[in-house]
Parts: C-alpha cells; structure tokens; sequence
C-alpha cells in the first residue's frame, strides 16, 4: 500500500495546500519508522507538549478546511446540505465531531485572537469548543467575542487545565445569561422523568433525567450505595481467596452490576422507611461566594409571595460582573449548580450552604442536625475540585485529607493552609520522596524527590 506522502506526490489543483500535506506525511513516516523513543519524565513531557502543539494545527487546518468549503460551495457539487456533511461524509466522522469543526469554523471568524493561539498550536482543539458552544448561543455571542482576548487569555494560562477552563467559561456564559440559565433549568425541572420498560424480550430498561440540583443530590446518594456494594465484593474476594492482596479482577461482580444492585437497594431501604421519616442520611454541600449568596438571596425576598414558581425567581435586579474570578457556586466535586435553586434550598434548608469571601476563606456555614462532622476535613476541601496532584482529576470527595508539610515528622499543622485533598493513590508519594507546598498564591505545587516541580 502506498504511504500518505506518495498519494500526494501528484497534488493536482490546490498545489500548496498538498504540498504541505505531503510534508507533514513524509514526517509522519518518519516517525512511524523510527518510532518513538524510550523517554524518562521530562523528556516525556516535552514529545508530548511538542506533539499537542502541532496536532491542534492540523485540527486548526481541519477548521479552516470546513469553513473554506462552504464558503466555497463546492459541497452542493455531490449533492451535500452542508460543508460539514460533506467533510463528515468524507472524512467519516461522528456527527459531535463535524458538529465540533463547524462551530469552532463559525467562532474563529469573529475572535481573531483565539483564532490565531489555534493556528499557532497554543490552545487545544477542546478548549476553542468550549468557546464556540457558547458562541453558539445567540444571547451570548455578542458579549463572548467582546471577551475574545480575556477568554483567549485564560485559554493560554498553563495553569488552568482543560477542567478548569470548561468550568469557567461555563460560569461566565450563565453568568452573563442569568434569565437564559434560570429557563433552562426550569424546563430541565419541568420535564424531569423516570420511566422503567419492559421490552418484548422481558428485560427491563431505566431512563430518565432530571435538573442539576437533584442531580446532584441523587449522585451522591447512588454513589454511596455503589461503594458499599464494592466494599461488599471486596471482603466477600478475601473472604473467599483467604488472602489480602485482592485484585479488582477477583471480585465477584462488574461495576455494571454493583451498580445495578445499589440502585435496587436503595430502594429496598426507602420501602422500609417509616411515613413521615428522611431515608436520605446526605448532606449536600453547596459552596457559593458571598456576593451570588447575597444577590440571589434578594431576588428571592424581591419575588416572595409574586411568583407563581417561587424556587425560580427572575434574575437579580443588579447585574453581576461575568467576568468575577471569586465567583463559585458549585459541589465540592466542581459539579456547576443553579444559583437561584441553590440559594432556595439553602434557605428553607435542603443543603447545607458554605459561604466564602474573595479570599475563599469560609465566612458562614450553616448548621443543620445531620450535619457531616469533620468540619477541619470539609475546610481542607472546599479550595478545590480535584485531588492536588497535577494532572489528576480524582472528585475531592473521594479524596483523603493530606498535610502538605507532614505532621508526623516534620510537625506539619493541622489547618487549612496546610491541608489538601489528595486521592489515595498520590497520597502515598510522600513517602517516596515528593514533597508538596502551597505557594503565595495558594495553588499547590508537588515536586519529584529531584526538587523538580510536576507542572
């Protein structure tokens, strides 16, 4: 079969656009030849930024190919709607993939910054579809290519991960669609169903969906039930092997099925709950700062006894700035919520709120019966979404709380300057020689046994 580089030896009409192409074949045979060498970690790090670099280009290309046919027209030849029907025909792509490309092609024609940190390989192809989705709404777009250089900028932050990014830009956009976000969940909430089928085969299939608040709240109720169905499995394995060195593959059943199961015990439990008891022992901590607590809370008592949907009050008479970075109103775990239905749950005492300053510093935090009581353990979290460790994305509330500086040898306190979450796994490097530090402006930062910093 012949290679890349000579299918294009005879490039025909589009000279230079082939000839590139050709180029870039030629080194992706050379490095299939060759292969990719043995690397220790920083050489590791730098094949894979160097690589990424030069992949978003092509991604780049692949943009700016879609846009060039359909301004072109040349898809309406073969008979194709569109330019992206005709590259995903072609190209045989998915259809979020080719939806992808043509929005990032429709973004980039009004945001000349992200446009080029594309083009030169600085941003990824998944951070500028974060932007185009948001450019994508009408109500927005104005406002998101007036942020072009901001939004651009964050997107350049090697500091802030792909996660993080997302997460940002999605605060920003509801932020700046206040009455947007609020019909969106009311509908979300409107149209929320459980429905459990019966195929013609006797098998029975669970669909449904709901808002992001009880979302969020059943999430947290189905995972502990999935973990106390792991744990089960886990001492019936050692019970069974008689051996303490249990391997996921000696457990009894898949997480398909513990999942299964977690689901039917949680309803065995509710069957046998009393009338007019809670069968729900979670606590739903909900952090938000002080001025979105304070907004929402007057739009609340603005609209008591007016609407007809009293957890849905209109947005805020004052207008909040989208472009806040305090602004939080989240899960522990980063799971964005409402802010008009959080503020109402935390007020007729459905969650627990957590309210910080600009510092983050927890400034007011209610107080129910049920309360979760290792409140140092819940302080230690609140800073972030995910284990510390660079590049791990491990839900904080899966995570261990860790002393940065060690207490037990080097007499690390116990507070929330020296505390972090951290997964089990990362947890355990410590004791290899890594050490960890929050810095001045209270990121953390790990460093190999070499005094290296992971980046």
């Amino acid at each position: 079969m012949d290679s890349p580089a000579a299918a294009l030896a005879d490039p025909g009409p589009g000279v230079s656009f082939a000839g590139g192409l050709a180029e870039i074949a030629e080194g992706l045979d050379d490095i299939f030849a060759s292969g990719v060498p043995p690397a220790n970690g920083d050489s590791a790090r730098i094949l894979i930024q160097a690589f990424e670099s030069q992949a978003r280009r092509i991604d780049a290309v692949a943009v700016k190919l879609l846009d060039a046919v359909d301004q072109s027209g040349t898809h309406r030849l073969d008979g194709h709607r569109s330019a992206k029907v005709m590259c995903r025909h072609l190209g045989r792509l998915s259809e979020p993939e080719a939806t992808r490309r043509q929005q990032a092609a429709k973004a980039l024609k009004h945001m000349p910054k992200l446009k080029a940190a594309f083009e030169a390989g600085l941003v990824s192809a998944d951070q500028v579809a974060v932007l185009a989705r948001a450019f994508a709404n009408p109500r927005i777009c104005s406002k998101v290519v007036e942020m072009d250089a901001v939004l651009t900028d964050k997107a350049l932050d090697a500091s802030v991960d792909y996660r993080d990014f997302d997460r940002h830009v999605r605060s920003w956009a509801d932020r700046v669609d206040e009455d947007g976000t609020i019909d969106r969940f009311q509908r979300s909430h409107r149209n929320r169903d459980a429905r459990f089928d019966q195929d013609f085969d006797t098998s029975w299939h669970l669909s449904g969906g709901c808002a992001a608040n009880d979302g969020v709240e059943f999430k947290q109720l189905f995972d502990r039930f999935v973990d106390e169905q792991f744990e089960l499995d886990w001492k019936e394995a050692k019970a069974r092997l008689e051996r303490d060195d249990i391997a996921i593959s000696d457990l009894a059943r898949t997480p398909a099925q513990r999942r299964w199961d977690a689901l039917m015990e949680m309803g065995r439990r509710a069957a046998g709950t009393l009338p007019g008891t809670s069968g729900s022992q979670v606590v739903t901590n909900i952090i938000t700062d002080l001025a979105t607590f304070e907004r929402w809370t007057a739009a609340h008592a603005r609209d008591a006894g007016q609407a007809t949907a009293p957890h849905w009050p209109s947005a805020p008479d004052t207008p909040d700035d989208p472009n806040r970075a305090d602004y939080r109103c989240e899960t522990l775990d980063g799971q964005p919520v409402d802010a008009a239905t959080a503020i109402a749950a935390a007020l007729v005492g459905h969650v627990r709120r957590i309210v910080i300053d600009e510092r983050g510093v927890v400034i007011d935090q209610s107080r129910k019966v049920r309360l979760f009581r290792g409140n140092a353990a819940l302080a230690a979290r609140i800073s972030a979404t995910v284990c510390y460790w660079p590049g791990c994305w491990h839900p904080v509330t899966d995570c261990q709380i860790d002393h940065l500086l060690p207490a037990a040898d080097h007499g690390g306190p116990t507070d929330q300057d020296n505390g972090g979450p951290c997964c089990g796994h990362h947890n355990r490097f410590q004791t290899q020689g890594y050490t960890v530090t929050r810095l001045e402006d209270g990121t953390i930062a790990v460093y190999r046994p070499d005094g290296k910093r992971i980046l």
